[in-house]
């Protein structure tokens, strides 16, 4: 298997993961967090795989589903070697770096980020829909000016 299979898996999988989309409907720091990640320079190096290869060998992942724990085995070895700029990241967002690695390891725990620095589709469509829904608000009537 390659790194490029195993993203694959992921990502195909997360679109079937709608409760990971919870976080997003309560913490907008997370969602502005997703957006940046599109726009940031994030190198997807190149994890040990070896150990992984044994584990399908006559199979794909479409065969051969992983178990729960393998799965979140190879999520970990995915992310071992990813690195991103955490100070431009933190300035993006105006944030401290220290919550702003908090912040990313909680997008990683959802799944909402991966690490060749795109996002969950599912993220993406209820952040479009948000947007879409605040451009859509009316204003309310204006205020009528009390006379004195």
């Amino acid at each position: 298997m390659t790194k490029g299979q195993i993203l694959d898996y992921f990502k195909v999988r997360g679109q079937d993961q709608g409760q990971n989309l919870h976080p997003l409907i309560h913490d907008p720091i997370l969602r502005n967090l997703i957006v940046a990640w599109t726009m940031l320079q994030v190198e997807f190096g190149d994890p040990d795989l070896s150990s992984l290869q044994a584990e399908k060998v006559g199979g794909t992942l479409a065969d051969v589903p992983p178990t729960q724990e393998e799965e979140n085995r190879w999520w970990k070895i995915l992310w071992s070697e990813t690195e991103y700029d955490k100070e431009d990241l933190a300035n993006s967002l105006r944030l401290d770096p220290i919550k702003i690695t908090r912040m990313v390891d909680r997008a990683v725990a959802f799944r909402l980020i991966f690490p060749d620095g795109t996002v969950s589709e599912l993220a993406i469509k209820y952040i479009k829909g948000e947007v879409a829904k605040s451009l859509q608000k009316k204003p309310g009537p204006k205020p009528k000016k009390e006379e004195a």
